[in-house]
């Protein structure tokens, strides 16, 4: 019976690495492939793909099937989307804004108080305000985009890079001059740097919680607590210091960089992981978007690709002690029904530089059944190192006895667990 049950766990071992049943990592989707992505948004489980030179396209099935929904706008190149309640807003080179109220059925162009052949950058909402920048002027819409009104009369004279909004806050980003911020619709605009480099210029804004995070060109991301009064560096990783795109989701902070693919932090920027299996390793991220089962990044000219979100949301970092060995723990509860967590430890290794070191280890989690079959891939990415917990949803699996199986650098250990319904 004893030498049954080592061939049984010798078996179950090598065949981690042989069979594989799940796919991970992004999946190309089949948006247009031939145009450079400048937005993409979710609204009601839909992806809307704005694309430069190539129209508004329209998913209902997460980018298996795609629709052209931009037919009725004249040579559009969109640069930016924004979706309310029953309209679809797209910002346009030289063209300025369109609106549909019938998901790209019938387009009527909303420029009235807006610059003839002036390009939109960005477009935002907050409350019954919409707002829109330029790479000149801030614009302020009170009647749904009826009517626009400028309101940049006291910021710099330079290039303006973005928009953000939330609750009575207005964010810009300025070239050269940082962050400004305007509590009254920017009727009146104060400097907010704060503890922000000289002469820097915010490429993008996103929120969490309380947390509010602004991407610094050259300089990687800075975070505020205080709606942008005083600003404090992130984890200084150098492949995020210029990044173009952020989202938050369930409070993963999800960035796209310049040339390095996508990266993430689940502990406010105190670490980042770079999450780029079926990617091209040096590709550029310009635009996010994000529903209930995936999250989309659009790419230079390369399309648009997707990743199941159960991939990463789950995977909870703490860096208050660096663990001094590898650890697997035992699953808690065990046995369970549906959900049980896996901790992990990653110690620093003298083996790696700090350059090799930010870049993390190849880490796999798996589980398995008692046939060695690999039924779920938990984690598969580069980690940093730190203490990780990770939940494992079995609702769709039957009661039996499994393996969770952890890979990483040369480490390799394997325990049970018991999925009992």
């Amino acid at each position: 019976m004893l030498k049954y049950k080592i061939l049984l766990i010798t078996y179950l071992l090598i065949s981690f690495n042989s069979i594989s049943y799940s796919q991970s990592g992004w999946v190309l989707t089949n948006f247009n492939l031939n145009y450079q992505a400048r937005a993409i948004i979710s609204h009601n489980e839909n992806i809307y793909y704005g694309i430069l030179g190539g129209g508004v396209e329209k998913s209902t099935d997460n980018g298996e099937t795609v629709t052209l929904i931009s037919g009725g706008v004249p040579d559009v190149n969109v640069t930016s989307l924004l979706h309310g309640d029953n309209d679809l807003f797209v910002g346009t080179v030289s063209m300025g804004i369109f609106r549909t109220t019938n998901e790209g059925l019938n387009w009527s162009q909303k420029n009235n108080g807006l610059p003839v052949n002036w390009s939109v950058n960005n477009i935002t909402s907050a409350g019954n305000y919409l707002y829109l920048n330029t790479f000149l002027s801030i614009f302020c819409s009170s009647d749904n985009g009826e009517n626009w009104v400028s309101i940049t009369s006291n910021l710099p004279d330079t290039t303006i890079r973005t928009i953000y909004s939330y609750d009575s806050f207005l964010f810009t980003g300025v070239t050269i001059n940082g962050v400004y911020s305007s509590t009254n619709n920017g009727i009146s605009w104060f400097s907010a740097n704060d503890g922000l480099p000289i002469n820097s210029t915010p490429w993008c804004f996103c929120k969490i919680n309380n947390t509010l995070f602004v991407s610094i060109y050259g300089y990687g991301i800075y975070k505020s607590i205080n709606n942008g009064m005083t600003w404090t560096p992130t984890n200084d990783e150098y492949k995020v210091r210029i990044t173009l795109a952020m989202i938050n989701k369930d409070n993963y902070l999800f960035l796209g960089t310049h040339a390095y693919g996508v990266y993430y932090s689940s502990n406010y920027g105190n670490s980042w992981i770079a999450i780029n299996e079926g990617i091209y390793e040096y590709q550029g991220i310009p635009a996010f978007a994000v529903n209930s089962i995936y999250i989309f990044a659009g790419t230079f000219g390369n399309g648009v690709y997707r990743r199941l979100l159960s991939e990463i949301i789950g995977i909870k970092t703490s860096s208050e002690f660096m663990p001094k060995s590898f650890t697997l723990s035992h699953n808690y509860p065990n046995p369970f029904n549906p959900t049980t967590k896996i901790k992990f430890d990653i110690p620093p290794s003298k083996a790696y530089s700090l350059v090799e070191g930010a870049r993390g280890i190849i880490t796999r989690l798996t589980i398995c059944d008692i046939l060695g079959r690999e039924v779920a891939v938990l984690v598969n990415e580069q980690l940093t190192p730190g203490t990780y917990e990770v939940q494992w949803n079995a609702e769709n699996n039957p009661s039996g006895i499994y393996f969770y199986r952890l890979e990483s650098g040369a480490f390799i250990e394997a325990k049970k667990m018991v999925l009992m319904k």
